[in-house]
């Protein structure tokens, strides 16, 4: 009876499973046909100005999404508002997201046939497939919803990374064994405090413990304490910063840093916390100058020049970045530093140097072979080769399809390439119909506007790897770069 229980409930649990990601892709499914309505419907209001240019986006998620802040709608306002052309324009956004060439190539006709357009551009390749030339999705499975939604978290988890906060922030699952001897620390320093209550290393000790199985508010009470009992120990200042910057309380931990430094200038830890939690707010020039204080006084810490490379890597200032943590490589005498080399090689793979990017990675994971953040990195080369790729086979194939169709309806064809990417690329491909197209370099906008302001500015995510979705700022950029080469096209 009990085995025929334990199966009940198995099926049960199963069929409970089925049924929930049966309303989960229902839900996808409805939401994604509402999106579409709600965009066709902006369309349709777009094409009743008549005697206007008519232009078509085609793409997939990076032009549709934004509602009335994506390129193709930011676009139609700047256009409809220069002062350089006296002529109406009308932008019709047919971005769907998850969509391919393939899927593109073979809705195209219907589009040119419904919109009529005078011009058409496109920015699509980035979800092909590598080495398979298809006009239909690859199988039953992958045109569930579900399968998409699971595949994009995944792609966003492999190249964004869920990084830590700091450079000592090291998100690891503990095991029972480590949560049961913490937990024996736990209770043996709580009686320590019991005996010696005046004690305010035990109470820094018993916070720490508790940081570490994370019961921050725990933590934080013990170490304020510490704090309270020692206002001098830069040990519990430090470990208290620590705490509140995991609870994303930057400006109480910023407080408690500057004062770790104050009690130990000589110190080089509370600097390099300092400077991460200023990161996290995006201070990033108040970033660069304790780190600069600091390197002044200890021009050996690798640890040092490591969050200084991660301070231009977020300002978009990559060459900086770059020198930066392969000088903290070369200080790692020890060789016991993974962020470096696991940095490092995500640069290198932005760049498409794949293979400097795996002798990083493969550094990384021979320090700390079981350092999860170095395998998502190995895992990426596999699951997103395609979207650091800029010459898929497929993208190749279906571009000069989609070239050739435009073309030989004498619409004229702007071709978009992506952010952060090189246009040479789009250029080489679709050379034989170079007369009828304009192409658009995006790359030297972007990457300026992000060495200034950095990068989240101008993207919420890395889904790509060396680029993502843009914010409203992000595709204000793309729209005023695209608005001036059709002004162009049409004087």
């Amino acid at each position: 009876m009990k085995a025929i229980s334990f199966w009940k409930k198995l099926l049960f649990t199963l069929f409970g499973c089925l049924i929930f990601l049966a309303i989960l892709e229902f839900g996808l499914r409805i939401g994604g046909q509402i999106f579409l309505s709600l965009q066709e419907h902006r369309n349709e209001i777009s094409l009743k100005q008549k005697d206007s240019c008519r232009i078509l986006c085609l793409g997939e998620s990076t032009t549709a999404l934004g509602g009335n802040y994506s390129y193709p709608r930011q676009l139609e306002k700047i256009l409809n508002q220069s002062k350089d052309i006296n002529k109406k324009f009308t932008v019709i956004n047919k971005g769907i997201p998850a969509i391919n060439t393939g899927l593109l190539l073979l809705q195209l006709q219907d589009n040119l046939d419904k919109y009529k357009p005078d011009i058409v551009i496109t920015m699509i390749g980035i979800n092909d497939k590598l080495g398979e030339i298809r006009n239909k999705e690859d199988n039953y499975f992958t045109s569930f919803r579900v399968y998409k939604l699971a595949k994009f978290i995944y792609s966003s988890l492999s190249n964004k990374g869920h990084k830590p906060k700091d450079v000592q922030d090291i998100a690891v699952a503990l095991s029972d064994a480590q949560l049961e001897s913490l937990q024996v620390m736990e209770k043996d320093l709580k009686k320590k405090i019991e005996s010696n209550p005046q004690e305010y290393e035990l109470y820094t000790d018993l916070g720490i413990c508790y940081l570490d199985q994370g019961k921050y508010f725990e933590s934080e009470k013990s170490l304020k304490q510490a704090v309270a009992m020692n206002p001098k120990s830069m040990r519990a200042y430090f470990e208290l910063g620590v705490c509140l910057q995991k609870q994303g309380k930057y400006q109480e931990s910023e407080k408690v840093f500057v004062r770790a430094i104050e009690i130990s200038e000589d110190n080089w830890m509370p600097y390099v916390q300092l400077s991460a939690c200023y990161r996290s707010q995006r201070k990033y020039e108040q970033s660069r100058q304790i780190l600069e204080e600091a390197i002044e006084k200890h021009p050996e810490v690798h640890w040092l020049f490591s969050e200084l490379g991660m301070v231009c890597k977020e300002q978009g200032k990559t060459e900086q970045a770059k020198l930066f943590l392969q000088k903290a490589i070369e200080l790692n005498q020890k060789k016991d530093h993974v962020w470096p080399y696991i940095e490092l090689g995500r640069l290198y793979r932005s760049e498409g140097r794949n293979d400097e990017a795996k002798e990083m990675i493969k550094q990384a994971i021979l320090i700390d072979p079981k350092n999860k953040w170095a395998k998502f990195e190995t895992d990426g080369f596999n699951s997103n080769q395609v979207r650091l790729e800029s010459n898929s086979p497929v993208t190749a194939y279906n571009y000069q399809k989609i070239a050739k169709m435009i073309a030989d309806r004498g619409i004229r064809h702007l071709c978009v390439q992506y952010p952060m990417r090189k246009v040479s690329d789009l250029e080489r491909i679709l050379k034989s119909y170079r007369k009828n197209i304009v192409f658009i370099d995006n790359k030297l906008v972007l990457k300026e506007a992000v060495e200034k302001d950095g990068y989240k500015e101008y993207f919420t995510d890395r889904f790509a790897g060396d680029f993502g979705h843009c914010t409203a700022k992000g595709n204000r950029l793309l729209a005023e770069n695209i608005a001036k080469f059709i002004i162009d096209i049409m004087d």
